[in-house]
């Protein structure tokens, strides 16, 4: 075993818990790890969840994050007739209403994105990253939905052939470095 080799889930792990998971509260969001939350006053959910690829080893992780609304009354009732769990997460779909997209398809270019933290210098990058695109494109969507207005339009994706490969590092397109 290289005894030198970065341990890329501890690497993670400690980028969610110091730099962005304080930043989602900053915006918010409530929870920690990789799952968090915003509400209204009707209790429905905007959900966010970091997934981790299951092609993520020890030296290197991939993520990207999932996004979710689901109208409370919606939920509840479907719980109440036991098809769904207590509470709602960002990467499963239960419910026929709401809505629900990867960040990767809120972007110009639309394509499913990940990011790849395999070594210490990527947790500032990614961590960054992570966080303007959520600022910058989930926020919006969830605190429309959340307020009963009409979300940010989502990119169409293009029509030709072109296949959708995920352009990080090049940062799709978002303000960086990004504002403070």
């Amino acid at each position: 075993m290289d005894t030198d080799a970065a341990d890329a889930p501890a690497l993670v792990a400690a980028m969610l818990r110091t730099s962005v998971a304080p930043a989602l509260r900053a915006a918010g969001f409530r929870g920690s790890g990789q799952a968090f939350r915003l509400t209204n006053a009707d209790g429905d959910h905007g959900l966010l969840g970091i997934q981790r690829s299951v092609a993520s080893s020890r030296s290197a992780v991939l993520l990207t994050v999932n996004l979710a609304y689901f109208p409370a009354a919606d939920w509840d009732a479907a719980h109440a007739e036991g098809r769904v769990p207590t509470r709602p997460t960002a990467s499963a779909r239960w419910i026929p209403t709401g809505w629900q997209e990867r960040i990767g398809y809120l972007v110009d270019e639309p394509h499913d994105h990940w990011l790849t933290v395999r070594v210490p210098d990527d947790v500032p990058v990614v961590g960054a990253h992570l966080v303007a695109l959520v600022r910058e494109l989930a926020l919006p969507q969830l605190t429309a939905r959340l307020a009963g207005t009409t979300p940010p339009p989502v990119p169409a994706a293009p029509t030709d052939d072109r296949p959708r490969v995920c352009p990080w590092p090049e940062l799709c397109g978002l303000r960086w470095p990004p504002e403070a």
